[in-house]
């Protein structure tokens, strides 16, 4: 497979996994000094060539196989005469492999009750391109297939020449479906926060069964994938959050209607803990900010807050807030968002609020525990990380975080002289 400077899938460590899910207890102890046990229930292994596998079995849903082809390349990638190639290449996937000329793959999918989208697809973005792939457990035959695709989707893709000309107007159709308001925000962002580095010229266009079964196919259809005998390792592009404020407005479109986005953004130093308060603060001001722009103020219909850490290539932190709204109140709900913001630095979130999140956040990580997706994606998420793949199942960043955490989480995080404001409102008309 032909990939950005060449093989992509062999210069890069990528993990591809097999996997149903089981779930973990709630309401645990927590004790950060205690050491997680090991999972028994995941194989982990390694390959001769590099590659690296994940499997483990789980209920939901039924008779059902998840896997993942996870491939440690994305858009960044590119050089300047590959700009768009990446996500090119993971929509030729399905154009024609060694064993599966043109839509042959979909077909055979599709005759196996599989759909393309919900069962069958894959996606692109900044550092990783993904392939993902659901299959019945009724027949082996049909798991070896599987198998067999993600062989061919390693190393076998033919680029037919006539089926790229072809693809080409599919991909510049889903890049015109993505003109929305989000993107043309974006396109003011993008340039701000990530000044300086690749990411703002590179964004991507857009049954039960044995486990010790899985292993030979892996070895038998991935085993023999080449190994360049290349190591590999991250590099800095040279992403530095901008510092001081900084306040864009995006005049584009008609209707009478605004989207404000507000990203707190800067270094940090990561540690576990730290990212855990980091996601509950945003949380908390979630439901805090819903109460007070909706609730209170009428102002908006949702709002939307994320929190998270990163460590690599830098440690750094980022919080972002979003909401829509009439243009002439923008920034009425801009200054209630700071005043929340200022309340929650000085007071803390209360025990009611507190309760809310945790409880929550139990019942999502229950549901979540039960979905191959939801597993499956941090097995991913982990392995790539390094980080122990036996905190997946537990609740114990759940349960540690506490008020106090919050509060001096938003101290650090919530800088009022260290953000971006980006507000989307209608062309002016000119007179």
């Amino acid at each position: 497979m032909k990939m950005l400077r060449s093989r992509a899938l062999a210069l890069f460590p990528f993990t591809a996994a097999m996997l149903l899910f089981a779930t973990g207890a709630a309401g645990q102890a927590f004790d950060p000094t205690d050491r997680i046990p090991p999972d028994p229930s995941v194989i982990a292994g390694a390959l001769d060539n590099g590659l690296r596998y994940l499997v483990r079995e789980n209920d939901q849903p039924e008779n059902r196989a998840e896997l993942r082809l996870v491939v440690n390349a994305g858009s960044i990638l590119e050089d300047e005469d590959q700009l768009g190639l990446a996500h090119f290449v993971e929509h030729m996937a399905f154009n024609g492999t060694r064993n599966f000329e043109k839509q042959a793959l979909v077909d055979y999918l599709e005759s196996i009750g599989m759909q393309f989208g919900p069962d069958i697809n894959a996606y692109t973005s900044f550092d990783e391109t993904v392939y993902m792939l659901q299959v019945p457990m009724d027949d082996p035959e049909m798991l070896a297939t599987a198998f067999q695709i993600l062989e061919d989707w390693a190393q076998d893709v033919l680029f037919d020449p006539k089926e790229v000309d072809k693809e080409r107007g599919v991909v510049i159709e889903e890049w015109r479906g993505g003109r929305g308001a989000q993107a043309r925000m974006q396109d003011k962002q993008f340039p701000i926060m990530f000044e300086g580095s690749l990411y703002a010229e590179r964004l991507p266009i857009g049954g039960t069964f044995d486990l010790l079964e899985i292993r030979p196919l892996v070895e038998q259809y991935l085993g023999a994938l080449p190994d360049l005998g290349r190591v590999e390792t991250w590099r800095d592009t040279g992403i530095d959050p901008p510092a001081g404020v900084i306040e864009k407005f995006v005049y584009k479109g008609l209707e009478p209607q605004s989207r404000t986005q507000i990203i707190f953004s800067g270094e940090a130093e990561y540690s576990r803990q730290e990212a855990n308060a980091i996601s509950a603060m945003a949380d908390i001001l979630d439901i805090r900010l819903r109460e007070v722009l909706r609730e209170d103020l009428g102002g908006t219909y949702g709002v939307g807050v994320g929190g998270s850490l990163s460590y690599r290539p830098d440690e750094e932190y980022r919080v972002t807030i979003s909401f829509g709204s009439a243009p002439e109140r923008a920034d009425e709900l801009s200054t209630a968002v700071f005043e929340e913001i200022e309340r929650l630095r000085a007071e803390g979130p209360d025990a009611e609020t507190v309760d809310k999140v945790r409880e929550t956040q139990r019942r999502t990580k229950e549901t979540n525990l039960r979905e191959n997706r939801y597993r499956l994606g941090q097995l991913a998420a982990f392995e790539r990380a390094g980080r122990d793949l036996n905190e997946i199942p537990s609740y114990d960043a759940i349960e540690g975080w506490t008020a106090e955490q919050v509060r001096q989480a938003a101290i650090r995080y919530l800088r009022t002289d260290q953000y971006a404001r980006f507000v989307l409102l209608p062309e002016q008309k000119v007179p």
